[in-house]
Protein backbone atom coordinates (compact mmCIF):
# COMPACT_ATOMS: atom_id res chain seq x y z
CA UNK A 1 0.00 0.00 0.00
CA UNK A 2 2.80 2.10 0.57
CA UNK A 3 4.57 1.67 -2.43
CA UNK A 4 1.71 3.12 -4.52
CA UNK A 5 1.81 6.02 -1.90
CA UNK A 6 5.67 6.93 -3.13
CA UNK A 7 5.65 6.67 -6.33
CA UNK A 8 6.69 9.67 -8.36
CA UNK A 9 3.48 11.88 -9.81
CA UNK A 10 3.44 11.46 -13.78
CA UNK A 11 4.24 13.99 -15.65
CA UNK A 12 1.42 16.26 -17.07
CA UNK A 13 2.58 15.45 -20.74
CA UNK A 14 2.03 11.96 -19.77
CA UNK A 15 -1.38 12.19 -17.93
CA UNK A 16 -3.07 14.11 -20.76
CA UNK A 17 -0.50 12.35 -23.48
CA UNK A 18 -4.03 12.62 -25.88
CA UNK A 19 -4.67 16.28 -25.46
CA UNK A 20 -1.26 16.98 -25.75
CA UNK A 21 -0.45 15.10 -28.81
CA UNK A 22 -3.93 16.67 -30.76
CA UNK A 23 -2.63 20.27 -29.83
CA UNK A 24 1.39 19.73 -30.68
CA UNK A 25 -0.22 17.86 -33.88
CA UNK A 26 -2.56 20.84 -34.71
CA UNK A 27 0.35 23.09 -34.42
CA UNK A 28 2.55 21.07 -36.64
CA UNK A 29 0.48 20.26 -39.06
CA UNK A 30 -2.77 22.78 -39.74
CA UNK A 31 -1.16 26.11 -39.90
CA UNK A 32 0.99 26.21 -43.12
CA UNK A 33 -2.00 23.94 -45.45
CA UNK A 34 -2.69 27.04 -47.12
CA UNK A 35 0.82 28.68 -47.42
CA UNK A 36 2.05 26.95 -50.72
CA UNK A 37 0.68 26.10 -53.97
CA UNK A 38 0.14 22.41 -55.23
CA UNK A 39 3.52 20.61 -55.60
CA UNK A 40 4.38 18.68 -58.53
CA UNK A 41 4.00 15.71 -59.52
CA UNK A 42 0.92 14.27 -57.65
CA UNK A 43 -1.50 17.61 -56.14
CA UNK A 44 -1.87 19.14 -59.25
CA UNK A 45 -3.33 16.23 -61.44
CA UNK A 46 -5.44 15.19 -57.75
CA UNK A 47 -6.12 18.77 -57.43
CA UNK A 48 -7.67 19.39 -60.95
CA UNK A 49 -9.85 16.27 -60.60
CA UNK A 50 -11.34 17.25 -57.13
CA UNK A 51 -11.77 21.02 -58.73
CA UNK A 52 -13.75 19.30 -61.63
CA UNK A 53 -15.57 17.38 -59.51
CA UNK A 54 -16.32 20.57 -57.33
CA UNK A 55 -17.68 22.66 -60.21
CA UNK A 56 -19.72 19.64 -62.10
CA UNK A 57 -20.99 18.18 -59.23
CA UNK A 58 -20.62 14.95 -60.43
CA UNK A 59 -19.31 12.78 -57.41
CA UNK A 60 -19.56 9.26 -59.00
CA UNK A 61 -16.96 9.69 -62.08
CA UNK A 62 -13.95 11.65 -61.53
CA UNK A 63 -12.67 13.46 -64.71
CA UNK A 64 -9.16 15.50 -65.64
CA UNK A 65 -9.45 17.67 -68.41
CA UNK A 66 -12.86 15.83 -69.68
CA UNK A 67 -11.79 12.38 -69.50
CA UNK A 68 -12.35 10.22 -67.06
CA UNK A 69 -9.22 9.14 -64.25
CA UNK A 70 -9.36 6.78 -62.31
CA UNK A 71 -5.47 6.77 -61.08
CA UNK A 72 -6.44 6.97 -57.24
CA UNK A 73 -9.59 5.91 -54.81
CA UNK A 74 -12.71 8.44 -55.16
CA UNK A 75 -12.14 9.34 -51.17
CA UNK A 76 -9.26 11.60 -51.64
CA UNK A 77 -11.67 12.96 -54.35
CA UNK A 78 -14.49 13.21 -51.77
CA UNK A 79 -12.84 14.53 -48.89
CA UNK A 80 -11.33 17.24 -50.74
CA UNK A 81 -14.66 19.00 -52.37
CA UNK A 82 -16.60 18.28 -49.35
CA UNK A 83 -13.67 20.40 -47.42
CA UNK A 84 -14.16 22.75 -50.46
CA UNK A 85 -18.05 22.81 -49.88
CA UNK A 86 -17.20 23.65 -46.36
CA UNK A 87 -15.28 26.34 -46.44
CA UNK A 88 -17.63 27.70 -49.80
CA UNK A 89 -14.19 27.65 -52.13
CA UNK A 90 -11.83 24.98 -53.57
CA UNK A 91 -8.24 25.95 -51.77
CA UNK A 92 -5.32 24.37 -51.23
CA UNK A 93 -6.15 24.75 -47.27
CA UNK A 94 -9.85 22.51 -48.43
CA UNK A 95 -7.51 20.08 -50.03
CA UNK A 96 -5.08 19.20 -47.86
CA UNK A 97 -6.76 19.77 -44.97
CA UNK A 98 -8.80 15.98 -44.49
CA UNK A 99 -4.80 14.09 -44.40
CA UNK A 100 -3.89 16.30 -41.51
CA UNK A 101 -7.25 15.45 -39.42
CA UNK A 102 -6.37 11.70 -41.01
CA UNK A 103 -2.70 11.88 -39.74
CA UNK A 104 -3.54 13.36 -36.36
CA UNK A 105 -6.32 10.68 -36.05
CA UNK A 106 -3.52 8.39 -36.65
CA UNK A 107 -1.11 9.67 -34.30
CA UNK A 108 -3.96 9.66 -31.57
CA UNK A 109 -4.71 5.75 -32.14
CA UNK A 110 -1.00 5.23 -31.98
CA UNK A 111 -1.30 6.74 -28.25
CA UNK A 112 -4.09 4.70 -27.77
CA UNK A 113 -3.54 1.44 -28.78
CA UNK A 114 0.14 1.69 -26.97
CA UNK A 115 -1.23 3.10 -23.96
CA UNK A 116 -3.48 -0.23 -23.67
CA UNK A 117 -0.53 -2.77 -24.39
CA UNK A 118 2.54 -1.30 -22.88
CA UNK A 119 1.14 1.63 -20.42
CA UNK A 120 0.56 5.31 -20.61
CA UNK A 121 4.48 6.50 -21.10
CA UNK A 122 4.98 4.47 -24.37
CA UNK A 123 1.65 5.94 -25.34
CA UNK A 124 2.93 8.79 -25.33
CA UNK A 125 6.58 8.14 -27.36
CA UNK A 126 4.61 6.36 -29.59
CA UNK A 127 2.68 8.73 -30.50
CA UNK A 128 5.20 11.54 -30.41
CA UNK A 129 7.56 9.48 -32.52
CA UNK A 130 4.76 8.93 -35.26
CA UNK A 131 4.35 12.69 -35.15
CA UNK A 132 7.55 13.61 -35.76
CA UNK A 133 8.09 11.63 -38.67
CA UNK A 134 9.14 13.58 -41.47
CA UNK A 135 7.98 11.17 -43.66
CA UNK A 136 4.66 10.56 -41.63
CA UNK A 137 4.20 14.88 -41.37
CA UNK A 138 5.47 15.12 -45.26
CA UNK A 139 2.45 13.16 -46.21
CA UNK A 140 -0.06 14.69 -44.11
CA UNK A 141 0.76 17.94 -45.17
CA UNK A 142 0.19 17.09 -48.79
CA UNK A 143 -2.78 16.57 -51.01
CA UNK A 144 -1.90 12.94 -51.48
CA UNK A 145 -3.96 9.58 -51.00
CA UNK A 146 -1.00 7.96 -48.46
CA UNK A 147 -2.45 9.76 -45.36
CA UNK A 148 -6.39 8.46 -45.73
CA UNK A 149 -5.26 4.99 -46.36
CA UNK A 150 -2.67 4.81 -43.35
CA UNK A 151 -5.45 5.36 -40.74
CA UNK A 152 -8.12 2.79 -41.63
CA UNK A 153 -5.44 0.04 -41.95
CA UNK A 154 -3.59 0.99 -39.03
CA UNK A 155 -7.17 0.57 -37.60
CA UNK A 156 -7.67 -2.84 -39.10
CA UNK A 157 -4.40 -4.16 -38.35
CA UNK A 158 -5.02 -3.46 -34.51
CA UNK A 159 -8.37 -5.17 -35.24
CA UNK A 160 -7.25 -8.03 -36.85
CA UNK A 161 -4.50 -8.74 -34.63
CA UNK A 162 -6.85 -8.40 -31.03
CA UNK A 163 -8.92 -10.22 -32.81
CA UNK A 164 -7.14 -13.51 -33.43
CA UNK A 165 -5.55 -13.18 -30.41
CA UNK A 166 -8.82 -13.45 -28.22
CA UNK A 167 -10.51 -15.91 -30.63
CA UNK A 168 -9.01 -17.54 -33.66
CA UNK A 169 -10.95 -17.26 -36.37
CA UNK A 170 -10.94 -20.31 -39.04
CA UNK A 171 -8.67 -18.72 -41.56
CA UNK A 172 -6.45 -18.67 -38.46
CA UNK A 173 -6.30 -21.85 -36.83
CA UNK A 174 -3.49 -22.74 -34.95
CA UNK A 175 -2.14 -25.97 -33.49
CA UNK A 176 1.23 -27.49 -31.58
CA UNK A 177 4.06 -27.97 -34.28
CA UNK A 178 4.36 -31.88 -34.10
CA UNK A 179 7.64 -32.58 -31.40
CA UNK A 180 6.85 -29.27 -29.67
CA UNK A 181 4.49 -28.53 -26.05
CA UNK A 182 1.52 -27.73 -27.11
CA UNK A 183 1.98 -24.26 -25.33
CA UNK A 184 3.56 -22.92 -28.75
CA UNK A 185 2.01 -22.89 -31.43
CA UNK A 186 2.28 -21.70 -35.29
CA UNK A 187 -0.07 -20.51 -38.07
CA UNK A 188 -1.68 -22.90 -40.01
CA UNK A 189 -3.05 -21.49 -44.14
CA UNK A 190 -6.57 -21.81 -44.19
CA UNK A 191 -8.76 -24.26 -45.89
CA UNK A 192 -5.84 -26.52 -46.68
CA UNK A 193 -3.72 -24.22 -48.22
CA UNK A 194 -0.76 -26.15 -46.52
CA UNK A 195 3.00 -26.48 -48.53
CA UNK A 196 3.04 -30.14 -49.80
CA UNK A 197 6.09 -31.48 -49.14
CA UNK A 198 7.67 -33.14 -52.45
CA UNK A 199 10.17 -36.44 -51.38
CA UNK A 200 13.39 -35.75 -53.20
CA UNK A 201 14.01 -37.22 -56.38
CA UNK A 202 16.29 -40.62 -56.38
CA UNK A 203 18.39 -40.95 -58.94
CA UNK A 204 18.81 -44.50 -61.23
CA UNK A 205 21.36 -46.01 -62.66
CA UNK A 206 21.02 -43.67 -66.13
CA UNK A 207 21.32 -40.37 -63.88
CA UNK A 208 17.70 -39.59 -64.44
CA UNK A 209 15.48 -38.71 -61.70
CA UNK A 210 12.95 -40.87 -60.61
CA UNK A 211 9.40 -40.62 -58.30
CA UNK A 212 7.00 -38.21 -57.76
CA UNK A 213 7.86 -34.77 -60.24
CA UNK A 214 7.46 -31.30 -58.94
CA UNK A 215 3.84 -29.20 -59.57
CA UNK A 216 5.93 -26.37 -61.00
CA UNK A 217 8.43 -28.13 -63.33
CA UNK A 218 6.85 -29.03 -67.06
CA UNK A 219 7.24 -32.74 -68.35
CA UNK A 220 9.31 -33.12 -71.12
CA UNK A 221 9.20 -36.74 -71.85
CA UNK A 222 5.83 -36.13 -74.59
CA UNK A 223 8.84 -33.77 -76.53
CA UNK A 224 11.40 -36.32 -76.23
CA UNK A 225 9.10 -39.30 -77.15
CA UNK A 226 7.86 -37.04 -80.53
CA UNK A 227 11.76 -36.56 -81.16
CA UNK A 228 13.04 -39.81 -81.27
Amino acid sequence: MSTDANAPEEHWTVRHRVWFLAALGALLYLPTLHLRDLWYPDEPDIGEVALAMFRSGDWIAPRRMGTIWVDYPPLLYWAGVAFAHLFGKMSELALRIPNALAGIATVLYTCRVATRWYGPRAGLWAGLALLTMFQFFYQAVCYRPDMLFTLPIAIGMVLYYEGSEVRPRAALRTRPPAGRSPGRRRLVPPLGERRRRVRPRARGATGRGSGRRLPWRPSVRGRSASRS
